[in-house]
């Protein structure tokens, strides 16, 4: 791997650990030695990303924020292109679509299974962490 690759693919693995992370303890639950445990990385390795807990769930939002409203803009795209006058009902539609809708391509694609849920923003609060992640407090 290139020195660029590598960096990116740390980035995702920690941002992909923080969302699971944060989206099954909250923030103030969450430590960085968990995320740096769920990701496979050195806790060094988070700072050098992200200055703090605080800067890694603000990337952890705007990632996620940045494909819903990817998302949003394909079908007002697809909407306003369409013959049939577009209606409030389609707008809101769009607007209020749930997470489960916008990101099921991306499950998919994750899990190879249409239906499954690996989004960790999808997680319901009840689920179990892995067991290394269990045990930290």
């Amino acid at each position: 791997k290139l020195h660029g690759e590598a960096t990116l693919s740390n980035q995702d693995a920690i941002l992909d650990a923080a969302e699971r992370v944060f989206g099954v303890r909250g923030y103030d639950g969450t430590s960085m030695r968990e995320i740096a445990v769920l990701a496979g990385v050195a806790q060094a390795l988070l700072y050098y990303h992200f200055q703090n807990k605080e800067a890694l769930y603000t990337a952890v939002f705007e990632r996620r924020s940045t494909k819903v409203n990817e998302y949003r803009r394909a079908q007002l795209v697809k909407l306003l292109q369409a013959k049939e006058g577009a209606g409030l009902e389609e707008l809101f539609g769009i607007i209020l679509a749930p997470y489960e809708q916008i990101f099921a391509e991306e499950r998919q694609e994750a899990s190879g299974e249409p239906g499954t849920s690996s989004d960790p923003i999808l997680i319901p609060l009840g689920i179990e962490l892995p067991p290394e992640i269990r045990t930290l407090t």
